[in-house]
């Protein structure tokens, strides 16, 4: 095998180990920030994540097979190094999905209280019961960027949505 092959195969598996090794490192900000788990929400199952995992690994070695050129080799391996990187960033929302003492974990890393400017749905429905059967929800951050928060089911928005309206205008 000439360096062609190896120096990418090399420095994908080294990338995909500090994907591995980092998020949960940079993610501990985070966990110490948002304070106490008032309403845990359903924090789904980590097998396909691993599996992701392991299928961005075997995509990485890929490029040891020695038929691609330089370059897609490269593309093949940044391709599994991003691919760690979201596939760790979802399992640690997975890990750490809820309502908080000073913000919410949905599908955002996090979203502090202090850091969201208005909920729209808020401002223009009249009562919870305008929100019964929606799943998402709008919100407006101080720095002006829109973020929608899925969720899993109506129940579970119903549960967020006092903690929500309170946490924010606290």
């Amino acid at each position: 095998m000439n360096a062609y092959v190896v120096l990418p195969a090399v420095l994908g598996f080294a990338g995909c180990f500090s994907v591995m090794v980092s998020v949960p490192l940079r993610s501990k900000k985070y966990v110490v920030k948002a304070g106490k788990c008032v309403l845990p929400l359903r924090r789904g199952n980590a097998l396909a994540a691993k599996l992701s995992f392991l299928t961005c690994v075997l995509l990485v070695s890929l490029s040891l097979l020695g038929r691609l050129s330089f370059l897609i080799n490269c593309i093949v391996c940044a391709t599994g190094i991003l691919g760690c990187e979201i596939t760790a960033r979802s399992l640690f929302i997975k890990k750490f999905k809820g309502v908080y003492e000073n913000g919410i974990f949905i599908n955002y890393p996090f979203i502090s209280y202090d850091d969201i400017y208005s909920i729209p749905a808020f401002l223009w429905e009249d009562s919870a019961e305008a929100l019964k059967g929606k799943t998402s929800l709008q919100i407006v951050l101080n720095n002006g960027k829109n973020i929608t928060l899925f969720f899993e089911s109506e129940e579970e928005f119903s549960k967020v949505i006092p903690y929500l309206s309170t946490g924010v205008h606290r």
